[in-house]
Order: structure tokens, then sequence, then C-alpha cells
């Protein structure tokens, strides 16, 4: 293993990280695979900050706007801060098992369905998981 990639995997280690072994390789190698330079410390924070915002879940009803919250967006549509409509709340949420189990959507539990202008002012429904959306805040 190179020092490198050992001195990122004991920072880690030392930060409390619960990340696997095997992902910290593999994001070490698309890190390395990049032209940017990255601060390890600010990219292990900003992990563990889009963690806490993907683990603090909100109460929706049919009728509630929400969008996106800030660095969950998985999908194309809808866009970040475009407001949608809460449809309905699944009682017995989707599990994903439909893309590849190397796929970021599989086992995606989709538990609310959604419903936003397109493109062509089209009426488009989807099914999303809740904990990727906040409420609109109203100005």
């Amino acid at each position: 293993m190179a020092d490198r990639e050992k001195e990122i995997i004991k920072l880690i280690q030392e930060s409390k990280s619960e990340l696997s072994e095997n992902l910290i390789k593999s994001l070490l190698k698309r890190v390395e695979e990049s032209d940017e330079i990255i601060d390890v410390n600010e990219y292990i924070e900003n992990l563990y900050r889009l963690k806490e915002v993907y683990e603090t879940s909100n109460e929706f009803k049919a009728g509630d706007i929400i969008v996106w919250k800030d660095g969950m967006k998985n999908k194309k549509l809808p866009k970040y801060k475009q407001p949608c409509i809460v449809l309905s709340v699944l009682d017995n949420p989707i599990i994903d098992t439909n893309k590849d189990p190397g796929s970021t959507y599989f086992g995606e539990i989709l538990d609310i369905k959604v419903g936003m202008i397109g493109p062509e002012s089209e009426f488009l429904t989807f099914h999303y998981d809740s904990r990727r959306f906040t409420h609109l805040k109203k100005k």
C-alpha cells in the first residue's frame, strides 16, 4: 500500500470514520484519477456533513411542497430548488431492485411519490427517498 494511502486511511481511522477500507480505497482511486488537489481533512468533514444531512429526516404529508436537500440530488429531475408536491407518503416503501447491485440506486428506499412540472409543462410523477428532500422554505 502506498504511503499516501496509509496516511489517508490513518487520518480517516483517527477521525473515527465508519467507512470501510474498500470504500476508502475506492475514494482514493477516484481522487488519484482526478487532476484536482483536495484537502483530505476538508473532504472528510464534508462526508460527515452530508451523512448528517442525509440522516436528518422530515415528516412529509400529501400537499407539502419540497425541494432537494443540498448535496442530496441523485436524479435528473427535479432540478435543484425546483419545487415539487408530495402526492403520497407510502406506508410500504418500494425497495429499488431494478438496478445492478453496483448502482447507487440499488436497494434505494422509495417512500414518497412526488409530482412536478416537467420541461414541456407536463405533470410528472416519480418515487423518491424522502431523506433526500426538505420542505421548501417560504421567503
